[in-house]
């Protein structure tokens, strides 16, 4: 910041290279000549003032600015302002940054997670689509959900009879039939149930979930072979245990 200052009748030039501030009071004839001259030497020292070493380079060369004012505290207040800008500017950048940041990280979690469940939806679909008998010949009609059910779970027998019956005839044989589902149980909709057919459904339970519904892994749904399907109301349906 440079001063030039003329103690007659305290008129002031305030020159920081950027900006050129004339503080005045010409009430008297020579006042006033006094402040032509110092304006006439301000305007001169534009071109020098829009070249000077620290005028910002993002913006390239800027003319200097000359302010008039009867109150020193008007230039005060503008060069608090000018400074007040800058620091929001740098406050408003690291925010940025922060922000940015955080969402990085968020998005980061939400690939881990997703990375993380298709993992655990690929290791129930495997263990549910099981293929290989180990408890006798299937001997259900092939590629029916029954026959389905039967490759999956090994232990289900073969003398259940059609879906729509497996309660009934499960529990005859012994097995522990009930409305509570759990892992590795069998599910058997009654015809008209979870858009069971006339002769019922049948199929995996492969997760118990906490709204109340089922995961389940079938067979012949929908024209599928295969099928990974959410089914709510699960109290709704007859479970079959080993």
């Amino acid at each position: 910041m440079r001063h030039i200052a003329v103690n007659n009748r305290n008129i002031v030039v305030i020159c920081n290279w950027k900006d050129i501030y004339v503080i005045k009071r010409p009430s008297y004839p020579l006042n006033k000549i006094i402040l032509t001259i110092l304006t006439v030497t301000c305007l001169a020292l534009i071109p020098v003032a829009a070249n000077a070493a620290d005028t910002d380079p993002a913006k390239g060369n800027q003319p200097a600015s000359i302010y008039f004012s009867h109150d020193a505290i008007e230039i005060n207040n503008y060069q608090n302002k000018q400074v007040q800008n800058k620091q929001n500017a740098i406050k408003a950048e690291q925010a940025a940054k922060e922000k940015a940041a955080i969402e990085a990280a968020k998005a980061k979690q939400q690939a881990a997670a997703k990375q993380e469940s298709q993992r655990q939806k690929q290791a129930v679909n495997q263990n549910s689509h099981n293929t290989t008998v180990t408890n006798g010949a299937n001997t259900y009609a092939y590629a029916t959900c029954t026959w389905y059910v039967k490759n999956s779970l090994p232990w289900v027998p073969n003398t259940l009879g059609d879906a729509a019956n497996w309660a009934v005839n499960a529990a005859t044989q012994g097995y522990l039939v009930n409305s509570s589902p759990s892992v590795g149980s069998v599910v058997v909709f009654a015809p008209g149930q979870a858009t069971a057919g006339a002769a019922g459904h049948v199929a995996v339970v492969t997760a118990v979930n906490g709204d109340g519904s089922i995961t389940i892994s079938e067979g012949n749904f929908a024209g599928l072979a295969s099928n990974i399907r959410l089914v709510a109301n699960a109290g709704s349906y007859r479970y079959i245990h080993p």
